[in-house]
């Protein structure tokens, strides 16, 4: 069994756009973790079964063939919200676990920046030096630079309609 790391990481703020405020980012990743689907178009349904400021237990359910490795559609999610800075979501079964991240660079408050990083586990592959692990990893990464862009837009597509 392999988990197959990947991270990647998006400005928040593109010279020319509106600038995004953290708060505005954090309340996106909360929407985020309420409705996945919104923002990650491999998810179809999310059911929230218990939320308090700090963890969000609930269900996504996946579109055929595309969840975890060797996973059912429904999968159960603990996540972890450390709040205004990052939701780390744990697949309760599996092990593995993605983290959403918003970070600071150095040109100060609004040099805001959208990592997401995943572990996922792969119990059918043994060797982590394979050349199947490194294909998956590159296409998680390619596939995570989308999602972190497609998120962001999601985040400021509500922010400019006032859903946020």
């Amino acid at each position: 069994m392999v988990a197959i790391e990947a991270a990647t990481t998006v400005p928040v703020n593109k010279p020319g756009s509106k600038p995004l405020t953290r708060q505005q980012v954090w309340a996106g990743l909360i929407q985020k973790c309420l409705t996945p689907q919104k923002f990650v178009s491999v998810m179809s349904d999310c059911k929230v079964s218990s939320q308090t400021a700090t963890e969000i237990i609930r269900t996504v359910t996946f579109r055929e063939g595309m969840g975890p490795p060797m996973s059912p559609p429904d999968v159960e999610e603990r996540v972890v919200l450390a709040p205004g800075v990052k939701a780390d979501f744990y697949q309760v079964k599996s092990g593995s676990f993605i983290s959403n991240i918003i970070s600071t660079g150095p040109g100060g408050p609004d040099d805001l920046y959208l990592t997401f990083t995943f572990s996922f586990v792969h119990p059918g592959i043994e060797d982590p030096n394979s050349e199947e692990v490194h294909e998956k990893q590159k296409g998680y990464s390619i596939q995570g630079i989308k999602t972190v862009a497609h998120t962001i837009e999601v985040i400021r597509e509500m922010v400019e309609s006032g859903k946020i």
